[in-house]
């Protein structure tokens, strides 16, 4: 996918490609390694053309190296960069606080996640750190309120059937204005992971922090890391990186990380292999701090098949035309995750929303029925694929054809 506006182009994936690695050393590396990845990637990169990954570093990657010293003309051109993101984040900024103040105005507890957390916080500065939309959490009790509020704001849900009807099986519903601007709305604070729906505690350590003199939530160090993690750190069309950076500034905050409630939560939320490999990417390649004890008890801790098969799902792109055996434990991983903290007589009944969310049937009852057709009708595209082949087959080796 390309923008031919601004001269970029996105490269799919998970973990940092070489050069994205030189940007993000030169980025948040300081002294001879930040200068080194400096000139080892303007050797590299195409300036015009650059992954959507890195240039959403560029203003990190001019105000790290200026703060540093260097100077240079290529350097000198990432200014209007970082102005035109500092320009779009006070914006986008300003527009949550609106949507903050009318949700407190509500009686509904609000908390901003990602970089409308991470700027004031870790960031400092508004334009280091781009954002594109503004994501705000309210507790799952709320949600329908939270909803109604933001509908007499202007603002509807992109999805093609209701929000309301998927909220006891998503954690998110995306938003749009008149205009065009959009919001993510969160009930739950974790994306597709185990016990998903253990979010009290998230809400009890979370800190205050202000949003243009708008007062809220944030999660508190230690949960913001893995909340980076849990949602950055995935494949994506777009280049998911910028989860380096923000993972660094939490590591690099005046907070310290309670590394045994992190590991704990690892656990609870069967994210150890998914953790492990994104901290061990960060101490390898930009020597975070992250003490070894931790790395070495996420590897120790034993690695079921069906967390393997997760992993494989969240860091892997998507397969074209899977096979059936891969479809169904595809749905059966699903099925684990989705239900594994409802009530035994409930599972069916979430599994049952989740594949109307999944395939957009429009009414309940119809899943079963379209679950069915479906499968027929793959099975029997499959029949009419393995006669055809035979039927060429038989064609070529009659003897007529010899």
């Amino acid at each position: 996918m390309t923008e031919p506006r601004l001269g970029i182009t996105n490269e799919s994936g998970c973990w940092p490609t070489a050069v994205q690695e030189l940007a993000l050393q030169a980025a948040l590396l300081e002294g001879y390694g930040a200068r080194n990845a400096w000139a080892a990637w303007k050797a590299v990169a195409d300036l015009d053309a650059l992954d959507f990954g890195i240039h959403r570093l560029l203003p990190l990657i001019y105000h790290n190296l200026r703060a540093q010293g260097l100077s240079d003309p290529v350097l000198d051109k990432f200014k209007s960069v970082y102005r035109y993101y500092l320009y779009n984040n006070e914006i986008i900024l300003h527009r949550a606080a609106a949507i903050l103040k009318a949700l407190r105005d509500a009686g509904i507890q609000t908390m901003v996640l990602k970089g409308a957390a991470l700027i004031p916080l870790y960031y400092q500065k508004r334009g280091l750190r781009p954002i594109q939309d503004c994501d705000i959490a309210v507790p799952q009790s709320h949600v329908f309120a939270a909803m109604a509020t933001l509908r007499g704001l202007g603002w509807t849900s992109t999805w093609e059937l209701a929000p309301e009807q998927f909220v006891t099986i998503r954690h998110s519903a995306p938003f749009v204005n008149p205009e065009g601007h959009t919001l993510d709305l969160h009930w739950g604070i974790l994306y597709e992971c185990w016990n998903r729906n253990q979010d009290a505690a998230f809400w009890k350590r979370s800190i205050p922090v202000t949003i243009c003199d708008q007062p809220t939530w944030a999660l508190e160090p230690t949960d913001q890391l893995l909340h980076i993690i849990c949602h950055g750190a995935r494949w994506n069309e777009v280049p998911p990186i910028r989860w380096i950076a923000d993972a660094m500034m939490v590591l690099r905050g005046p907070a310290e990380i309670d590394w045994q409630r992190f590991l704990r939560l690892c656990e609870f939320h069967h994210l150890n292999l998914f953790v492990h490999h994104s901290l061990e990417w960060l101490r390898t390649r930009l020597d975070a701090p992250i003490p070894q004890f931790v790395l070495n008890q996420l590897q120790s801790l034993p690695v079921p098949p069906i967390e393997q098969f997760g992993y494989n799902l969240m860091t892997q792109p998507p397969l074209e035309g899977p096979t059936n055996k891969e479809i169904f434990r595809t749905l059966r991983y699903e099925y684990l995750w989705l239900t594994s903290d409802v009530p035994i007589f409930r599972k069916p009944f979430i599994f049952l929303h989740w594949l109307q969310y999944r395939w957009k049937i429009g009414q309940l009852w119809q899943t079963p029925l379209v679950l069915l057709s479906s499968a027929v009708a793959r099975i029997a595209k499959q029949l009419r694929t393995r006669l055809a082949r035979a039927s060429c087959l038989k064609i070529t080796t009659h003897p007529a054809n010899r």
